[in-house]
């Protein structure tokens, strides 16, 4: 234990003196773009047994030098802690530049403690430290050192070598005794030259992870959680091996996971409760199915149970009981998946508890067995046929049998008794499921396209149009429809626009409307151009390859974006001219443009298609040549001459 402590403590006094080290005028040369680097970013994780108990800390140490005049904008500094981690020691100072490489040293004196919010209704044990170095300047520096208490193994956090300006020199490492097994696990680290070194001395193993000249991160549009392509390292504690001879488990796989989570939820719910029990015989008596029997106790649930994120310590992880949550009419997700999985039961139904992670969270069970790996609990009902439906009452508004967009193709961990339990993928909605398509009926009025519609929205394509409508006054409602429907230019006009399935989640979504769309078709001479590409989807969505870096590109859901316009041609006039048909196809994406010519009306038909979650680099390429094509499709028109 010594030689642990020996060791901490000559890294943050060699970190303290790396100050006196830095050459500023090196680093303005080096990074003459940038407005402020990190010349150190280090943690040194330290591990000790004693007395048969795990005691674990981190130490931190970053110093930032500001290259520019807007260094107050670089002097804001947090450090987040929660239930299950601490902070101690904290130092801070700022290096205010006297001349001739000389500093001052003035010391941070003001911290600010504040919840962490994500929601606008939300209280959990995360919280954050501020501070702001003062006396900010160019050519000077922020230090900051502290101490990060681990409460529980189970949550040892994740290094980032990275940050959102450069890095000098990262690095993490952690030290533990021999009899304590470590696990760890590099992610996203292929383009970046991440050294590894493993010691071990008297009885103390140290890896050690060495980063240097680690550039900014950049957040392109449409990019998934800094996770997905981040360079970082997860530690795990696997196993204990105590002095007589006992191996304590702590998280060697997914089986270590599933009994801890496990063995806060089995005492949750194991009373039955007459008032529910009532309720469910209520909404299921005389309905013919077990579907629609699992769909009446959802769809109920989703409409009386409103939903509030509130998390507290341990309470983060255990539900609440049911009948509780029954009587009070509101619950986080753990909350709103007891009520469920209770209730399905009760109904003779096989419901089960599920933990999954969202979408933002990259990891899979089997790799990273660790409480990291998910972040949200549902409800999973289990068909005759053995198929699961995924019941998530935290989107108050998705349909039965559809999963919430944002647990879309992840691992569920499906909940099925002691020691026992499934792994199953969340379905990815087939984006034939999620369609929107848009019939225009044009005709020309006093030189002015003059129109009326009709929008048929299903599946995800009609929640993303339902979540802007809830909650709104109905004096917002204009405003909402015109941005959803606005086409061609921003001089359309709506005279009219209503909807028929807003309330219904089964059904799909139909809108009609009226508009006048003036300064749009174009007259020259004896001749009207006319674009009837009122909508243009993923126009000039290219993509700027290199500074991407191969991070990834986001979907929200799979989709199908159809158009069908049809144009009267006006008495006295004729066709002369009708762009040819043009169409991309890919698995991933793709698009089909043509025009019909009849009697009296030409007809466009157009639709788009995104049928991935995450497009990865191998694709970039052929999605620039789409998107290339699809403008050009975009530039066409028709000309209408007088006869």
């Amino acid at each position: 234990m010594k030689s642990i402590l020996s060791a901490a403590l000559f890294l943050v006094l060699c970190t303290s003196l790396f100050a006196q080290k830095v050459n500023y005028d090196s680093l303005q040369l080096k990074y003459h773009d940038e407005s402020a680097v990190y010349s150190v970013d280090k943690e040194n994780m330290v591990v000790q047994l004693n007395k048969g108990k795990l005691n674990i800390y981190s130490d931190h140490v970053s110093e930032i030098w500001f290259l520019k005049d807007n260094a107050k904008s670089y002097a804001d500094k947090a450090m987040y802690y929660s239930y299950f981690t601490a902070l101690r020691g904290i130092s801070a100072y700022s290096l205010v530049p006297k001349g001739k490489g000389k500093f001052s040293k003035v010391k941070v004196t003001e911290f600010s403690t504040n919840n962490v919010l994500s929601s606008s209704i939300f209280f959990d044990s995360n919280k954050k430290k501020s501070f702001t170095f003062p006396a900010a300047e160019k050519g000077g520096a922020g230090h900051l050192e502290y101490r990060e208490v681990y409460n529980d193994p189970k949550f040892i956090g994740v290094f980032y070598f990275n940050s959102y300006i450069p890095v000098m020199h990262s690095e993490f490492s952690i030290s533990f005794p021999s009899s304590v097994k470590v696990e760890y696990n590099l992610k996203n680290t292929e383009r970046y030259k991440i050294s590894f070194s493993k010691t071990e001395k008297k009885g103390v193993i140290t890896y050690k992870w060495v980063a240097n000249d680690i550039e900014s991160y950049t957040i392109p549009d449409n990019a998934p959680a800094f996770s997905y392509y981040a360079p970082h390292v997860i530690v795990r504690i696997s196993e204990v091996k105590h002095e007589n001879g006992e191996v304590e488990k702590i998280l060697p796989d997914v089986d270590a996971l599933y009994n801890w989570y496990y063995s806060l939820v089995e005492k949750v719910n194991t009373e039955s409760n007459p008032e529910l029990e009532q309720l469910v015989d209520s909404l299921t008596n005389g309905v013919k199915g077990n579907d629609e029997k699992a769909r009446a106790i959802f769809n109920w649930v989703q409409s009386n149970v409103k939903y509030v994120a509130f998390e507290d310590g341990m309470g983060g992880f255990v539900p609440r009981e049911a009948h509780m949550v029954c009587q009070r009419r509101y619950g986080d997700c753990k909350d709103m998946a007891s009520i469920i999985t209770t209730m399905l039961k009760s109904a003779g139904l096989e419901g089960h508890l599920t933990w999954i992670g969202s979408r933002d969270i990259p990891y899979v069970y089997h790799d990273v067995p660790m409480p990291i790996v998910d972040n949200h609990m549902i409800s999973a009902y289990k068909k005759e046929d053995g198929t699961y439906i995924f019941l998530d009452a935290t989107g108050s508004y998705t349909p039965f049998g559809y999963p919430t967009s944002f647990i879309q193709g992840k691992e569920a961990l499906i909940e099925n008794g002691k020691g026992k339990y499934n792994i199953v993928k969340v379905p990815e909605i087939p984006k034939e499921k999620n369609l929107r398509r848009d019939s225009v009926h044009l005709r020309i009025e006093d030189k002015v396209l003059v129109g009326n519609g009709m929008i048929d929205s299903r599946g995800c394509d009609k929640l993303n149009f339902v979540y802007r409508m809830i909650n709104k006054s109905k004096d917002k409602y204009p405003d909402i429809l015109k941005e959803y429907l606005s086409k061609g230019n921003n001089k359309i006009e709506f005279q009219k626009a209503n909807t028929k399935g807003l309330d219904n989640r089964d059904t799909t979504l139909e809108i009609k409307y009226e508009f006048k769309l003036p300064d749009y078709a174009k007259f020259v001479g004896d001749e009207v151009y006319v674009n009837m590409h009122l909508e243009k989807e993923l126009k000039g969505r290219t993509i700027d390859i290199a500074k991407r870096k191969g991070i990834p590109m986001e979907c929200d859901y799979k989709y199908i974006d159809k158009e069908i316009v049809r144009l009267e041609i006006p008495k006295g006039m004729k066709l002369e001219y009708v762009p040819a048909a043009v169409e991309y196809k890919n698995s991933l994406f793709g698009f089909s443009i043509s025009y019909t010519v009849l009697k009296d009306e030409v007809v466009l038909n157009k639709e788009v298609y995104i049928d991935y979650l995450l497009l990865t680099e191998e694709n970039f390429e052929a999605w620039n040549t789409m998107v290339k094509e699809l403008n050009k499709a975009y530039n066409e028109v028709i000309i209408l001459k007088k006869k």
